[in-house]
C-alpha cells in the first residue's frame, strides 16, 4: 500500500517551503504517492526538496502530480514552483524549475526518471534530470516529455555522467499539424478532444508508470488544461 501525501496552498500570497527524506533499509521497497495543488489566482511559491536514499537491494517508487493555478491568459498571476523531487506530472504554476537528480553510486544500482510537462497560456517550464553513475554495472533511464500550448515554453537539460560511458540520447520535436486536427474534425470531433487523445498517446508511456490512484485524475487534468487551448 502506496503512502499517501497532499499538499494544498491554500492561503493567497503564501509561500511553502516542503522538504521531504525516505530512506529505504536493505531489501525493502517504498512506494510514496504525492499530490499538490494551488488554486487562488495571486502569486504563490513552491519550494520543495525531496531526498531518496536506498541502501542494497531496496527499492523506492515515488510519484507526483502537481497541479496550481497557472496565470491568466495574459500570463498575470500564477504560482511559482521550484523543485528538486521519480515519475512526475506537472500541469500548473505559472513558473516552473524542476531538477531532480540521482547518484548510483553501489554496484548495479538502477535509476529512472519519467516526467511529463504540459503547460498552456504564457507558463513557463524549465526542467531538467541528472543521473550520475559512480558504481559498476549501474543503469538509468530518463523519458521526459513536454507538451507547450498557448503562448507557453518548455526548456529541458538533462545530464548524464558516466565514466566510460555508452549512453544513448535521443531528442524529438513536433508539432500538431492543421491538416491532423482538419482531418478529426470533418468526423465531428472536437479539437480538444483529439488533442487530449494524442497526447494520452504520446506520454501513455509514463502515465502506465503512476499509481492508480492517479489515473482517473490525470485525465482530468489534462482535459482542463486543454480548455480553450486551440479554436
Amino acid at each position: 500500500m502506496p503512502i499517501p501525501t497532499y499538499f494544498m496552498i491554500n492561503a493567497m500570497e503564501t509561500g511553502q517551503f516542503e522538504r521531504t527524506l525516505i530512506v529505504a533499509e536493505e531489501r525493502s521497497f517504498v512506494e510514496y504517492v504525492e499530490g499538490c495543488t494551488a488554486p487562488y489566482d495571486t502569486n504563490q511559491l513552491h519550494a520543495a526538496v525531496v531526498e531518496l536514499y536506498c541502501r542494497e537491494g531496496a527499492n523506492i517508487k515515488y510519484s507526483t502530480v502537481q497541479k496550481a493555478y497557472v496565470g491568466d491568459e495574459q500570463g498575470k498571476g500564477g504560482i511559482y514552483n521550484f523543485l528538486t523531487e521519480m515519475t512526475q506530472v506537472e500541469t500548473g504554476s505559472a513558473i516552473t524549475w524542476k531538477y531532480p537528480s540521482m547518484v548510483l553510486e553501489s554496484d548495479d544500482s538502477v535509476g529512472e526518471f519519467y516526467s511529463v510537462a504540459l503547460t498552456n497560456n504564457y507558463q513557463q517550464a524549465d526542467t531538467g534530470t541528472t543521473m550520475i553513475h559512480k558504481g559498476k554495472n549501474t543503469k538509468s533511464r530518463i523519458i521526459s516529455k513536454g507538451i507547450s500550448a498557448g503562448h507557453s515554453r518548455n526548456c529541458y537539460r538533462g545530464l548524464v555522467q558516466v565514466k566510460n560511458p555508452s549512453a544513448r540520447v535521443m531528442r524529438v520535436s513536433r508539432k500538431i499539424g492543421k491538416d491532423q486536427l482538419f482531418y478529426f474534425q470533418q468526423r465531428g470531433i472536437d479539437h480538444e478532444r483529439v488533442l487530449a487523445a494524442m497526447i494520452f498517446r504520446f506520454c501513455r508511456e509514463i502515465f502506465n508508470k503512476l499509481p492508480d490512484e492517479f489515473g482517473a485524475e490525470v485525465n482530468q487534468l489534462i482535459g482542463i488544461k486543454l480548455e480553450g487551448s486551440v479554436g
